[in-house]
C-alpha cells in the first residue's frame, strides 16, 4: 500500500546560533512521526544532504539504497527505490548491536519529491525573511534551484 509521507518544519522554532540554523522537523507517515514531532535539528544542513540524497534516489537504476541522516542522533531514513516511482522508507535508530528499524513505509519518489522540496523552499523562505545569511544557507538555496 502506498503511503503518504511528509516532511515538517516548524517555522516558528527556527534559531540561529554562530552561524548554525536550528529548527523543527520530521518525517510524518499517516499519525506517526520520526525521529519525534518536535525533533531539532540542524534543518539548513539535513535538508541540504536530504536534496542530495534525493537527486542520487532520483538517477539510480540498480536500486542502491540512500540515506536521509539525521546531524543529532543515531537516526536516519534509509531508501530503496522498487520502481520508477516507488520508494520503500525504513526509518532507523542505528545501535552498536545492529540497527533498530522503527517504521517502514512505501511511498510515490515524486511525492516525496515535493515534500522535501516543498520543506527546503519554506526553510528558504523563513531564512531570508530573518536576513540570515550563511555558507549553509547559499549551498541550500543553489541546490534547490537545480532541482527546480
Amino acid at each position: 500500500m502506498i503511503q503518504y509521507v511528509d516532511i515538517r518544519v516548524n517555522e516558528q522554532s527556527f534559531e540561529l546560533s554562530r552561524s548554525k540554523i536550528t529548527s523543527e522537523i520530521c518525517f510524518i507517515i499517516e499519525d506517526q512521526f520520526f525521529p519525534e514531532k518536535n525533533w531539532n535539528d540542524f534543518v539548513v544542513v539535513i535538508l541540504t544532504w536530504w536534496l542530495h540524497s534525493l537527486k542520487k534516489l532520483m538517477l539510480s537504476v540498480d536500486r542502491s539504497p540512500c540515506d536521509f541522516s539525521f546531524m543529532d542522533g543515531p537516526l536516519l531514513v534509509r531508501g530503496k527505490k522498487i520502481d520508477n516511482d516507488i520508494i520503500n522508507l525504513e526509518f532507523v535508530r542505528e545501535k552498536l548491536n545492529g540497527d533498530e528499524i522503527q517504521l517502514t513505509a512505501r511511498c510515490s519518489v515524486n511525492q516525496l519529491r515535493k515534500s522535501l522540496i516543498g520543506a527546503a523552499r519554506k526553510t528558504v523562505k523563513i531564512i531570508e525573511a530573518k536576513m540570515w545569511d550563511t555558507e549553509e544557507t547559499r549551498k541550500l538555496r543553489r541546490l534547490l534551484n537545480s532541482l527546480n
